[in-house]
């Protein structure tokens, strides 16, 4: 591993206050690092505030050379951001229980509230809320006057229910903040996970901001980010590291014992050892023996969390390329556990329309079903798009790279 890469993961590691993982990372800051690429993967994994903050912290402890200018400006960059999508989100809510509406925010501020008691030592992108189907109609009402936008009515149940949603994406028209309405775990014709009503009924209160808000419980946000990791094929560090943090409030094995028992129930015993075992192995996230027999137990998963973890360091457009295909199509042979679920994943991935079909071609009512015939040629469109993408992006590196005459 790059001392690049080793200094991104050591300074987010559990533990990492340490005397021995002070000493390390004192070492590798005076190794003549690479700072823009120890910024890139920072920034790629969502973890630049957590290495920012914990390395200024080793740097004025220890009386170390300064951090670049650069790395500061990011993580101030990222805070105001954080700031304004936090402010946004207890609007948004303020809104909804005003109507009568029960939302409950997941990842973003409220995870970050949860595990470092302040919203700025996260990066995201967007704002995530679950809500029950019951009051989706109302929600999407109050979105909407609330200045948001979506090409998607969510409302209408019979275009819902043919493109299997389960979310839905908003925008607002004057912050542009991207908001995620989830009224399911996964789709209906993937029933992997725990209900929405389970995961309300524990749900329990966090400080947003110095805001009450409700938010899951620990040990459900693990089961979700494990479920969702997989699906999405671990793609980023900070995943883990919301895993790695939410571990330390399960303090009760009782907990623990319902996570096991649930996953079992709900067919994804497997994907939440995998996401345990990525944060045990890569980020030092401590488990209860019993826990750690359990995940260590099972040589598919460690050797796939070790595969994971090189691929969240992964330099250069084609090797990243490679890395995305392996993590999209082995991850879920490893970890669904029946043949005809596995089965029943791909042909929901490749054949059952989407949101983004209808958004490709709309189509009336009466030729709904072309959209099966649609969808496998839209996927072929945007991998060869996606594939041309990089290998724009190879050509441009490597001719920057080229030694000048």
């Amino acid at each position: 591993m790059r001392a690049e890469a080793e200094l991104v993961l050591c300074s987010v590691q559990s533990g990492a206050q340490t005397g021995s993982a002070d000493d390390r990372l004192a070492r590798l800051l005076q190794n003549g690092l690479d700072w823009e690429t120890v910024a890139n993967l920072a920034t790629r994994n969502g973890v630049l505030p957590l290495m920012y903050s914990r390395l200024k912290e080793l740097v004025g402890r220890r009386g170390l050379p300064p951090l670049p200018e650069h790395l500061k400006t990011l993580f101030h960059v990222n805070a105001v951001r954080s700031q304004h999508m936090t402010a946004e989100l207890l609007r948004l809510l303020k809104l909804l229980d005003e109507q009568g509406v029960n939302a409950i925010p997941f990842k973003g501020p409220s995870l970050a509230a949860l595990i470092h008691g302040d919203t700025t030592m996260r990066q995201f992108v967007d704002l995530d809320l679950f809500v029950r189907r019951s009051n989706l109609a109302l929600m999407v009402d109050v979105l909407l006057a609330a200045g948001y936008q979506t090409r998607f009515d969510c409302r209408d149940t019979v275009r819902t229910s043919l493109f299997n949603a389960h979310e839905n994406e908003f925008i607002s028209t004057k912050s542009r903040i991207t908001l995620d309405v989830h009224w399911g775990i996964t789709p209906d014709s993937l029933p992997f996970g725990p209900s929405i009503e389970r995961l309300w009924g524990r749900a329990r209160q966090t400080h947003v901001n110095g805001k009450p808000v409700r938010t899951l419980a620990p040990v459900d946000q693990v089961h979700v980010l494990c479920l969702q990791g997989c699906r999405d094929g671990w793609d980023k560090l900070s995943s883990v590291c919301g895993i790695a943090g939410l571990i330390k409030l399960i303090a009760d094995d009782s907990e623990w014992t319902l996570l096991i028992e649930e996953a079992k129930e709900c067919r994804t015993f497997r994907m939440v050892l995998l996401g345990l075992c990525i944060a045990n192995h890569w980020l030092n996230a401590p488990l209860p023996p019993a826990i750690d027999k359990l995940v260590n137990a099972d040589g598919t998963i460690t050797s796939l969390a070790q595969r994971i973890g090189l691929g969240f360091f992964t330099c250069g457009n084609m090797r990243r390329m490679a890395q995305e295909w392996i993590a999209q199509l082995v991850v879920p042979v490893a970890v669904i556990e029946t043949r005809r679920d596995r089965w029943r994943f791909y042909f929901v991935r490749f054949l059952q329309p989407t949101l983004r079909d209808g958004e490709f071609v709309q189509l009336p009512r009466s030729l709904f079903a072309l959209y099966y015939v649609l969808r496998p040629v839209r996927l072929l469109v945007a991998a060869a798009s996606w594939v041309v993408e990089r290998l724009r992006r190879f050509a441009i590196q490597r001719w920057l790279s080229r030694p000048t005459p």
